[in-house]
């Protein structure tokens, strides 16, 4: 009995994958589906440790203090089978574009789109005495073939380091566009109840409330057997 309520347990949480990956046409093209699929499976218990952490510093705080991201732009390299991998916002964050990637370390797996890991921004880089944020490098030929290239990524490590600069700053992290002209972009707080969420990504960042719920509800389902 327990071995039929587990797998069908299992299927409900396949299926549940499957559909909503299929709705947001998350599919990476390169990756065979049922690969992908497992790969976002698999992501997404990494996702689920780091909503945690978020939920114990957000019950822990007197204050708006906790704040969430998703990173989704996806990695060229290998043709693209890597997805939004492990550690590809890097060079966003730190603007080293013109590092040489002869000797980056392979992502620990493909995890597919929208799938890379949430964490709680913090980061430093602010200049103290007039508070600016350190020019923009251009992403060059040399990281191309893991970071990607163009006006985009350039405009998406822009928005990353405007967000960890003003965090380390203030507290408070504020994403500013490339014109000064252009307004910024809010970046609320995290709530259990909102689950508003920070996504960057390629085509332009935006808060989303509970980025992947359908998939982080069918996690939660599953985990509740045998408990």
């Amino acid at each position: 009995e327990d071995a039929r309520r587990q797998l069908s347990a299992t299927r409900r949480l396949i299926a549940s994958f499957k559909a909503s990956r299929q709705s947001l046409g998350l599919q990476t093209p390169a990756t065979d589906p049922n690969v992908d699929l497992f790969d976002a499976i698999c992501a997404e218990t990494w996702h689920s440790n780091c909503r945690a952490l978020a939920e114990a510093h957000c019950a822990g705080s007197t204050a708006d203090d906790t704040f969430v991201y998703l990173f989704t732009h996806e990695s060229p390299a290998r043709r693209g089978i890597m997805g939004a991998a492990h550690a590809l916002e890097m060079p966003f964050v730190f603007g080293s574009f013109s590092t040489s990637t002869a000797y980056l370390p392979c992502p620990f797996s493909r995890l597919g789109r929208l799938t890379s890991i949430y964490d709680c921004a913090d980061a430093s880089g602010r200049n103290a005495d007039d508070q600016s944020v350190h020019p923009d490098p251009t992403p060059s030929s040399k990281l191309s073939r893991f970071a990607g290239s163009g006006p985009d990524v350039g405009r998406l490590g822009h928005e990353m380091r405007s967000a960890w600069t003003s965090f380390a700053w203030s507290g408070v992290p504020a994403i500013c566009a490339d014109s000064s002209t252009a307004p910024e972009t809010m970046w609320l707080p995290w709530s259990i109840a909102e689950r508003l969420t920070m996504v960057f990504a390629t085509d332009g960042s935006a808060l989303v409330p509970d980025p992947l719920g359908d998939q982080r509800k069918a996690m939660a389902e599953a985990k509740t057997f045998g408990s």
